[in-house]
């Protein structure tokens, strides 16, 4: 190649990832070209500078990483105070359940036996005679052919009428 036509992406690309102890004919003609161009070695430069900031960083990485795993024993030996700690959790939690339910259970079942005790004293034998007056009371209200709260209405004419009359005559 002259010192006019330079490297395609492509070649570019080819270069990058091919083995740099590769003997490809190709790839040694484009290597040489990448000597001889400023250029094309400027834009390989570009090209591979990202992927050197990617090696170094998972590096760094990886070596980070590796610290971290070695406090990992010092850690594991601290799990068992963590096992304790969620088993406290787990009891306090189910004494938070149960503990409401079984009140609520007791006070369930003493309003049912006061119940109970004040239903006896209500059944004696006066309020068994009230609750007959009571329903002889609603059984008549209810066969009248009129309703007591519509009684009055029953009749619209009754005694004032002759009261009316009178009034409507001084006018």
């Amino acid at each position: 190649m002259n010192s006019q036509s330079h490297l395609t992406h492509k070649q570019l690309c080819d270069l990058l990832i091919a083995d740099p102890q590769g003997t490809e004919p190709e790839l040694a003609h484009l290597d040489d070209h990448l000597r001889n161009c400023p250029d094309c070695t400027d834009e390989y430069a570009a090209l591979c500078l990202p992927l050197e900031n990617f090696r170094s960083a998972t590096t760094a990485w990886a070596s980070h990483s590796a610290a971290a795993r070695s406090w990992a024993p010092a850690i594991r030996s601290k799990s068992v105070g963590h096992l304790v700690g969620w088993m406290l959790a787990t009891a306090a939690l189910a004494l938070a359940v149960i503990v409401p339910i079984t009140v609520h259970e007791h006070t369930a079942s003493r309003i049912h036996s006061i119940t109970n005790a004040t239903s006896h004293q209500l059944n004696g034998p006066s309020t068994t005679l009230g609750d007959e007056a009571l329903l002889e009371e609603v059984d008549q209200t209810v066969s009248s052919s009129i309703p007591s709260p519509m009684q009055p209405l029953a009749d619209p004419t009754g005694a004032r009428t002759s009261q009316t009359d009178s009034s409507s005559r001084k006018n």
